[in-house]
């Protein structure tokens, strides 16, 4: 049975990625910022129940709570996941989300100026929640795919990218990053069997 690690995993994309993988019968490792960033939006009650639902299946399925934004703790979080799914068939980098504010619940709601007026600091959350994380988790992930010699990278970029947005610039902009960052991954990893690939999704109603 095939395992897949996905990144804010607990409501919106990165749920409905869970829950479709999981009725195709891959084991899942959950990472989100908290046990209560998953009833911001009334998706999920509790990480309790999700794993309930998930485990139901026949599948094996796991929570981790980590700040991705801090590497060394991502690097632990996945030598912890490498550790007890003994290997990674997948990794879905989906963490993100135009959100202003460090709440652990990830529930601060856009930046009061979403533009080139932006503050500094909601600049700063908005790149770090989005580049930020994504850079840490394949910094973290790629030394483990490396020594297993296959697996597949996917990180999530944004129809933002590809256009200029004045509405949420500091948004887009990082996702724009992600995609540069996915291509450089991907050609650093080609030759150990490593695919890296990104999606650009617009608005989706999950």
């Amino acid at each position: 049975m095939r395992s897949i690690l996905i990144t804010g995993s607990t409501r919106g994309l990165g749920l409905n990625h869970v829950y479709y993988l999981s009725k195709e019968g891959y084991n899942i490792a959950l990472v989100d910022l908290s046990e209560s960033a998953c009833n911001v939006y009334g998706e999920v009650s509790s990480i309790k129940k999700l794993l309930e639902e998930l485990n139901s299946t026949g599948t094996k399925n796991a929570f981790y709570k980590c700040d991705l934004t801090d590497y060394k703790a991502t690097k632990m979080t996945f030598n912890k996941i490498f550790k007890d799914f003994k290997e990674l068939h997948g990794c879905v980098f989906n963490a993100g989300g135009d959100v202003a504010g460090n709440s652990k619940k990830a529930d601060g709601g856009k930046p009061k100026n979403n533009n080139l007026d932006i503050s500094i600091k909601d600049n700063e959350i908005i790149m770090d929640r989005n580049y930020l994380t994504c850079f840490n988790s394949i910094k973290a992930i790629t030394p483990l795919l490396k020594k297993q010699k296959y697996g597949s990278i996917v990180t999530t970029s944004s129809m933002n990218a590809n256009q200029g947005i004045d509405s949420e610039i500091s948004y887009s902009i990082a996702k724009t990053a992600v995609a540069q960052l996915t291509r450089a991954a991907a050609v650093s990893l080609r030759n150990f069997n490593v695919t890296v690939n990104s999606i650009a999704p617009g608005g989706t109603l999950t």
